[in-house]
């Protein structure tokens, strides 16, 4: 038994040190050489990069490309739609007949890019797609190249040379934003009472707003789940934008607009919730707000008006919210807990009282 155990502990010496031998004739030592660069890593991976064309590794012949979309209809932040690989296969075809539906749409490397671009006319519903890589853009600036031998740039079209890239077209429903928004559950909101919202990733609410007077209104999210980050979009009744979130204070949004009596808004919000299960904010609108004039800044400067109403700058022009939070959470506000934003505003009432003065 020892002389059989003996035996095989031999074996198993003479097959490591085999091993070992094997390894360092094929594997020399490398020294260090600082971080290594595109082009070492690309010959590195390249033996074990699989043969055939893949637009992860290596840039092939691109000749033809197909779109697929699955219905699903995607809206950024200010309700624009678009189109990604969530719901849209695109599929290449490269000069080998063998295809590859992409899971991304661009890629990089050294030396080389590649991208799938699109244009979308949401009136007729039609999405057309190009695929450009570095070497369809080389071979297109080869023709800008005048007798001189450099390229003359002004010989550049680029819709000339969008006509040279593989593409296709899909066709998706007419007015999908339109769709979208009107597929959403509306809730009517109201002076004076305030809306919860729980919106999952991707999910949007929609409320509606018809008020009873017309001059400026304050929307706003307030009583925030630790973590989301909501954003809205007021829309008129003919879902055409009119106002989009400003952030004022805090995380929560807040937005501005001279509304009409008796018209009808529609306010549609989102949030971004960073942790498990949907983000929570309650909704409210309120008429506690007037645009800020000359004898306001006065009153902000002089009177004390820092600690009796909140200081917002909304593109050009800045409002005074009532209504929220005692005079220390706006002094505290309009203070910031950093002086710099305190003055900032203090100089800027200066300066517009000193500009309505020199009138």
């Amino acid at each position: 038994m020892k002389k059989a155990l003996s035996v095989l502990l031999a074996l198993a010496l003479a097959m490591s040190l085999a091993v070992c031998a094997a390894a360092k004739e094929t594997i020399p030592e490398e020294k260090p050489q600082g971080p290594p660069t595109w082009q070492a890593m690309e010959e590195r991976m390249a033996p074990i990069v699989d043969a055939a064309p893949s637009l992860t590794f290596e840039l092939p012949v691109v000749t033809s490309i197909a779109a697929v979309w699955n219905g699903t209809t995607l809206v950024r932040n200010w309700l624009r739609v678009y189109f990604s690989p969530e719901n849209v296969d695109i599929t290449v075809t490269f000069d080998d007949a063998s295809t590859e539906t992409l899971g991304i749409w661009w890629d990089e490397g050294n030396g080389w890019n590649w991208n799938i671009s699109y244009d979308y006319d949401e009136a007729t519903g039609k999405v057309l797609f190009y695929y450009e890589d570095s070497n369809l853009w080389a071979a297109y600036r080869a023709t800008l190249i005048g007798s001189d031998g450099e390229i003359d740039w002004n010989l550049y079209d680029y819709e000339a040379f969008r006509a040279t890239l593989p593409q296709t077209f899909i066709t998706v429903p007419a007015n999908l934003r339109e769709q979208y928004i009107n597929s959403l559950v509306k809730t009517e909101l109201k002076l004076g009472e305030s809306k919860k919202a729980t919106v999952s990733q991707g999910e949007r609410k929609l409320f509606t707003f018809t008020p009873t007077k017309d001059g400026p209104h304050y929307f706003y999210s307030e009583n925030l789940k630790t973590g989301t980050y909501p954003h809205a979009v007021l829309m008129d009744a003919s879902l055409v934008i009119i106002e989009r979130n400003f952030n004022f204070f805090d995380n929560n949004f807040d937005v501005v607009a001279e509304l009409q009596a008796g018209k009808t808004y529609y306010l549609v919000v989102a949030g971004y919730y960073y942790g498990e299960g949907a983000g929570e904010f309650d909704v409210a609108v309120s008429t506690n707000v007037r645009k800020i004039g000359f004898f306001q800044m006065i009153e902000y400067v002089f009177a004390g008006g820092w600690f009796r109403w909140r200081w917002g700058d909304h593109g050009d022009d800045a409002y005074a919210i009532f209504g929220r939070g005692t005079w220390m959470d706006n002094a505290k506000l309009n203070w910031a807990t950093d002086t710099d934003d305190f003055f900032r505003i203090l100089i800027g009432c200066l300066e517009r009282i000193r500009w309505s003065l020199a009138r």
